[in-house]
Order: C-alpha cells, then structure tokens, then sequence
C-alpha cells in the first residue's frame, strides 16, 4: 500500500500538477517576439525562460535600479527596525506587511517577472507566500538551510531580490544545476537535507555548484525542488523572498497595499489572490 501511495504521488505531480502546457508556453513566445523591437527586456527574456527550465534558475544582474531598488530598501528597514534577530542570528520581516509596501506590493507581481515564472509553470498559478530576511554574519554548523537541501514543497519557483551586494565570498546561495528535475522521495524534514555522503553522489552526477551573487538589485529566479543552500560568510545580506505556485502550499498573506491594488491587471489580481 505505501509503494502504491508513493506511486500515484510521483504520476499525479509529474503528469498533471508540474507538466506545463505546451500550448501556453508557445503563446508567450509568440507575445515576446512582438514585443522585441519596443521594450529591451523582451530581447532576452526568451533566454532566461529557457535557461530556467533547462537549469533550474536564472539570474537577472541589476533588476531594480534607482527609484524602485531606493523604495524596497526603503520599506524593508522600515520594517526591519522593528524586529530582532533569532538565535540563528536571521531577522524576519513578516509576510503582513505587504499591505504597508507599495513597492513590494508592485514587486510580487513584476510583469515581467511574472512572464517568466508564468513560462516555467506553463499554466495559471500565484503568490503562495513571502517574507524579508536579513541575515547577519554568523559562524554555524551545518543546520537547516545552510545543509544541501530542497524544499519539501515539490514544485515551487521562488524569488530573490537582492538588496544588498553579494559576492562570491560572501552570504551568497548555491545551486547545483538542473536537480530540480530529480524525483526526491521524502516523508519528514530531515529526508530533504542531504549529509557529505548523499550529496557526493549527486555532484558525482551533477557536476558543480554555482554561486549565485551580484549587485543589490539582482533578481535570482530557481525551482525550490533542486538542491540548493544558504551560507553565512561575509557581510550582512538583506532580501525580500517569494514563492509561486501551481495551486499547492497556498498560505495566507494578506492584501497588497490599496495603492498597487489599483494598477492591478487581472492577471496580477489573480497571482496576488486579490
């Protein structure tokens, strides 16, 4: 009966719920190519999408820039001077504080960003949960987060924007490329971290990790099922984090600010659960 179970779970997820519509992806080419000659963003937004889907992530240097980067700094040290850090030494800016932020309202449904996770998904999805962290320097051991893991969520893209500088020296995030298209059989937690022996295998495999750093203002898109970790070398990191999904893991998270709301298309009211 358990082998039976784990069976109808792995033809579910892979045949419905994470296969992409074909058709779907097809229509957003055929938009982008029409949109090339008019906006600079669409020149290369086809080579993310692919690079996305192929790799598991993509990484966009300099995304937000003057203004816009100014305003979501702004709002998460407002936020954040409000909170203190845990014993992990990480501080967390709450989910609710959505409706405070216009920036970050407008930010959970970037247009263009939002093509791009709409590519990788081939299909409707939304704005599952979100949260800011500051991570300060700290000296651990191999816990949560900082182990090789993938999140036991299955299918889920997620968003970083960078806030501040990330080096390669620095609190930057690992990836291993394109794990995220491995079927992990997990039932707790801890099956979803992997220790020095399990994660040999898989760069035996997989070949070597990538850093994933840049200037504030870098946007880094990956599917949270490949493997990936955190590390806390260098200087603080500060950046505001979402995740998108298909229909599973829906958490609440309250209304975008009444301000953002309003220049909503309604596809962007639909990703938000407006």
């Amino acid at each position: 009966m358990k082998f039976l179970k784990k069976y109808i779970s792995k033809f579910y997820f892979q045949n419905f719920y994470e296969r992409p519509s074909k058709r779907h992806r097809e229509c957003l080419l055929k938009k982008w190519g029409k949109l090339k000659s008019t906006h600079s963003f669409y020149e290369k937004i086809e080579h993310h999408a692919q690079h996305l889907v192929n790799q598991g992530y993509t990484i966009l240097p300099e995304y937000y820039k003057g203004s816009l980067l100014s305003d979501l700094k702004s709002d998460f040290e407002s936020f954040a001077c409000n909170q203190e850090a845990d014993q992990y030494k990480q501080l967390y800016i709450s989910k609710d504080n959505l409706e405070n932020s216009k920036s970050l309202s407008e930010a959970v449904v970037d247009l263009h960003l939002m093509e791009l996770v709409e590519y990788y998904f081939g299909k409707p999805f939304y704005l599952a949960e979100l949260q800011g962290k500051r991570s300060y320097q700290a000296i651990l051991p191999d816990y949560g987060n900082n182990m090789w893991h993938h999140d036991a969520k299955r299918k889920q893209v997620k968003i970083f924007i960078l806030l501040t500088n990330v080096l390669p020296d620095g609190q930057h995030l690992d990836l291993i490329p394109k794990t995220h298209k491995i079927w992990h059989d997990f039932s707790s937690y801890e099956d979803t971290r992997f220790d020095n022996k399990k994660i040999k295998h898989i760069f035996d495999n997989y070949g070597d990790a990538v850093k994933c750093t840049g200037s504030a203002g870098t946007v880094i898109i990956f599917d949270t099922n490949m493997l990936h970790r955190a590390n806390r070398n260098g200087s603080n990191r500060d950046v505001w984090v979402f995740n998108y999904t298909a229909g599973r893991s829906l958490f609440p998270i309250g209304k975008p600010h009444p301000d953002a709301v309003k220049n909503y298309s309604s596809k962007q009211k639909s990703i938000a659960r407006v």
